[in-house]
Order: C-alpha cells, then sequence, then structure tokens
C-alpha cells in the first residue's frame, strides 16, 4: 500500500493531520503551526491505558493482522499476555481507555507519512492510524494498528462489541473509520463540550444543566445504545459557519470553536465558528466504500446544502461554510457586515478559499482511488495557520500567485489579492484574501 498526494498530476505536501498546508519546498515540513482549535470534540475523555513500547513493526505479521486486530481483551497483563499469543507477535498488547469495559488487541506500528507513503499495518482490513489528536497519552506521530469499519446505527461493525465505530476516529491514511473509541452506554456517558472554560460549577449554566468537567462547561448528550454514538440538540435556527460563544449557539450535533488568542497573540476563530466533526463517514459516495449511507450517519455527521466537508482536519474533517468567492448569491457569501448585522470580524472578514481541485491517490492493494480534499470553497478567518502569507520573505507566496494559490499550492484558481489583513488594501506584503471588505482597525 502507498499513499500519495495529488493534485492534477503535480505532487504536493499536506501534513496528515492537514490543519496547516504548505508548499512543498517549505522547510516546516509537515509539522508547522497548526489549528488551534483542534480540542473541540465529545469524547472528553482522553485518558489512556497506554502501552510503553513504542517500538514500530513494519514487517508482515505470520497471521494476518485483520484475524486479531481489535479482538476483545481484559486491560491489564493478563489482557497483554492474551494479545501476544492470539497475534503471535511480541509486539502486541491490549489498548483500553479508562473507565471501558475492555480493550483491544493491537501494536504500535508507523502511520504513513509524505516522507515515507508505506502504511505500518498493511492497510488490508487494518490501518495503522495515528491517535495522538485522540489520546493525550500518545505523542505525536504514535500510530496503533485498527480496524476499518463503516458506522451504522445498529449492529456491531467491530470486534469488540463495547467499541463503537465513530466517524470522529478517522484514519486519513485509510480513508475510513476506525475502531477505537468506546461505545457510550448512557446519556451521562455523552458529555459534550458547550465551550466556555471553567474552574468549577458555577462557571457554567447550570440552568441549562452544563456542569464543569475537565475544565470546560459540558452538558448531556443523548446515547444511542445500539451503536454507542452520542448525538445533541442545539439551535434550530442555526447554520454551520455562524459566530458562535457556545455549542448551544450553533446547530444539531455541531461544536462551535471558541474566539481564542494563540501563542503569538493572534486571534483564532474570530468570533467563534460553528463546525461539525466526523463528516467524512458521511459521504454515501465514497469511491472506496468508506461512507455510510444510513440515516442516523446522514444526519448526525452530514454537512447539508450551505456547508462542505473540509477532509483536511482531524476527527473524521470538519463541515465548514460553504461560499462561492463572488458572494453571489448572498446566501453564499462569507461572514461580513452584509446581513444588516454588526461587524462580527472586525480586523478582518472571513474568506472564501477554494481546495476543490485538490486530492489524494491512496493505492490499497493496487486499487488507486481519489479523494478530494473540499468538494466546494469554504469560508475561513485569515490566519498564519491556513499558510497563505504573501510576499518575498521564504516560503511565502509571491503576491503575483495570490490568484491561483490557496495555502502556498496551486490552486483552480482563487480570484485572490495579496492584501493588508487590516485595511483590506493590496499590499506587497499580506495574506492571499478575497476581495470583501475588512472591517475596522484591531488587534489580530
Amino acid at each position: 500500500m502507498r499513499i500519495t498526494p495529488w493534485r492534477a498530476g503535480l505532487p504536493i505536501l499536506l501534513a496528515a493531520a492537514l490543519t496547516s498546508c504548505y508548499r512543498i519546498d517549505d522547510p516546516r515540513g509537515a509539522h508547522g503551526s497548526g489549528d488551534a482549535d483542534t480540542d473541540a470534540d465529545a469524547d472528553t475523555d482522553t485518558d489512556a491505558d497506554a502501552d510503553t513500547d513504542t517500538d514500530a513493526d513494519t514487517d508482515t505479521d505470520a497471521d494476518p493482522l485483520d484475524d486479531w486486530v481489535g479482538m476483545p481483551c481484559d486491560a491489564g497483563v493478563q489482557g497483554d499476555v492474551y494479545c501476544t499469543q492470539i497475534a503471535a507477535n511480541q509486539n502486541a498488547f491490549c489498548f483500553a481507555w479508562e473507565g471501558a469495559p475492555g480493550g483491544i488487541c493491537t501494536r504500535p506500528c508507523a502511520p504513513a507519512t509524505h516522507q515515507v507513503p508505506l502504511d505500518g499495518c498493511g492497510m488490508d482490513g487494518v490501518v495503522c492510524m495515528d491517535i495522538s489528536h485522540l489520546a493525550d497519552d500518545f505523542a505525536e506521530g504514535s500510530g496503533l494498528c485498527l480496524e476499518q469499519c463503516v458506522p451504522g446505527s445498529f449492529g456491531a461493525p467491530c470486534k469488540a462489541s463495547y467499541i463503537a465505530c465513530d466517524p470522529v476516529a478517522w484514519s486519513f491514511e485509510a480513508q475510513f473509520a476506525t475502531c477505537l473509541l468506546p461505545k457510550c452506554q448512557e446519556d451521562p456517558d455523552c458529555a459534550i463540550p458547550a465551550g466556555p472554560p471553567c474552574l468549577g460549577d458555577g462557571d457554567c449554566d447550570l440552568a441549562s444543566g452544563e456542569y464543569c468537567a475537565g475544565g470546560a462547561c459540558v452538558f448531556e448528550g443523548v446515547c444511542h445504545a445500539a451503536s454507542g454514538l452520542c448525538s445533541w440538540h442545539g439551535d434550530p435556527g442555526a447554520q454551520i459557519g455562524d459566530p458562535c460563544e457556545s455549542t448551544r449557539d450553533c446547530p444539531d450535533n455541531s461544536l462551535c470553536l471558541i474566539e481564542g488568542i494563540d501563542a503569538d497573540g493572534k486571534h483564532v476563530s474570530r468570533n467563534g465558528y460553528c463546525v461539525r466533526m466526523g463528516c467524512k463517514a458521511a459521504n454515501s459516495a465514497a469511491p472506496n466504500g468508506s461512507g455510510s449511507a444510513n440515516p442516523m450517519i446522514q444526519d448526525r455527521y452530514g454537512c447539508g446544502m450551505l456547508s462542505t466537508c473540509h477532509a483536511g482536519f482531524p476527527r473524521g474533517g470538519r463541515c465548514m461554510r460553504r461560499c462561492s468567492q463572488t458572494h453571489e448569491p448572498p446566501v453564499l457569501a462569507c461572514r461580513q457586515p452584509a446581513w444588516g448585522q454588526a461587524v462580527l470580524d472586525a480586523d478582518g472578514d472571513y474568506d472564501c478559499y477554494d481546495m476543490s481541485a485538490y486530492g489524494f491517490y491512496i493505492n490499497a492493494s493496487g486499487n488507486s482511488q481519489i479523494y478530494p480534499v473540499a468538494q466546494y470553497p469554504f469560508c475561513t478567518h485569515i490566519s498564519r495557520d491556513i499558510g497563505a502569507r504573501c510576499g518575498p520573505g521564504e516560503g511565502e507566496i509571491t503576491p503575483s500567485n495570490c490568484a491561483d494559490f490557496y495555502g502556498g499550492m496551486p490552486s483552480a484558481g482563487t480570484g485572490m489579492t495579496c492584501r493588508d489583513h487590516v485595511t483590506g488594501a493590496i499590499a506587497a506584503v499580506g495574506y492571499c484574501l478575497d476581495s470583501t471588505t475588512s472591517g475596522p482597525t484591531g488587534t489580530w
């Protein structure tokens, strides 16, 4: 199996997590500055009982991996011994989430990268996935062999009955959901992040059922016992891409990326941004059969007509506001003072970026497929994190090329120019932005 980036025959570099995009000659490589808002997820318990052996197998096991990877096991030494025996592999062990009924048999592995595009588990029903974005105890690049699965509202696609086929546990390398996260058993297991940080319950909206857990206000969702997946209700009048201060300001089954300040003092997610995670699994037309046509999955994870699934984010992709770079019709305009509202994005509006010409060849068992990054243009707030800085410096986009670049890479023609992020004026140094009016001057 090989995984190779693709864009109209031109090799490009996209980070495995794709929170940032850079040119292939960018010295930052695949580990440049990322999106600061990747911590919004319905799963708040990320403490894992992790094996400390980080040696990654790259060889082919005597027994096929799909025979034993994902088999249920008891957490602890006894489970490790069991997994080692059935796998006939000394690096196999029992991976278990804290509080889960049991664990799954797996082994460490080396995930596919741009530099080494070989999957450490073969990608024949089993994929090596970097789980560091889901488990705090694992360093970036830590891979485990996991079952691939197609989520649904009924049945048990995973070998371990207490493990969910969760779209959020999505393997970018295989373009499949995996069997990793434990099923919810009852509604209290569905602790949905409301958004605001907290030190105690008194900092949360107690009248709405919120409480403080793990330093964030959360509320109780609904557990669907058959699938082990959670759902929740939001604002019925909200849409993906709307400004928000809390998850309750967003549509059903969506989360609020709350405005914050990164380590360099830059704003991220200006005025908040409603997103939905796990949308890649809701693509029933996925060419490799990984997408679910189940109505519950479509409703829970799908993007809808006014949003598009951006596959470049971890946790199964992210529904983002769909847009037109001409901002016509108005319903496809990015957030700006055109809705009769106060200026919601002072010192820089949300711009419309086009990645419809981008995709990946993923080659498994001799079968090549192309997977798009985002089918339609999408709205996002300008930030150094999207890699769209223009100017004469190293790694910056030549200003005259802004019209054909997104994130430092060639695009289908974006209609952008190099502009000052505060005034919106065309400039020799700035960011590749569309022609919509920027808000008043402020700290960006």
